[in-house]
C-alpha cells in the first residue's frame, strides 16, 4: 500500500496546525519550519509526530526544511 496516494499537503498542514497550535494560513504562508520559528527541537517534533500517523521511518538523513519536503518524502513512501 502506497501512503502517497493518501497523504495531502493539507493533513500536513493540519497536523503541524494541531501540533504547535498555529493557524492554517500562518503554516501555509510560510512553508519552511525556520520561518514558522521552528527550532530543531520543533522540527524533530513534527518528524516524530508523522512517524506516529504514518507508521513510518523518516531516516535522519532525509532533508526536511520544509511543508513540501515532508510531504514529499511521503509521497514516495511504501509502508510494508
Amino acid at each position: 500500500m502506497r501512503i502517497g496516494s493518501g497523504v495531502a499537503r493539507q493533513d500536513i498542514i493540519q497536523l503541524i496546525s494541531r501540533k504547535k497550535r498555529l493557524s492554517f494560513s500562518h503554516i501555509i504562508a510560510k512553508n519552511k519550519f525556520h520561518k514558522m520559528g521552528f527550532d530543531l527541537l520543533d522540527v524533530v517534533d513534527i518528524i516524530l509526530e508523522v512517524e506516529r500517523k504514518y507508521k513510518l521511518i523518516i531516516p535522519d538523513e532525509v532533508p526536511l526544511e520544509s511543508i513540501d519536503d515532508l510531504v514529499q518524502f511521503l509521497q514516495t513512501k511504501t509502508i510494508t
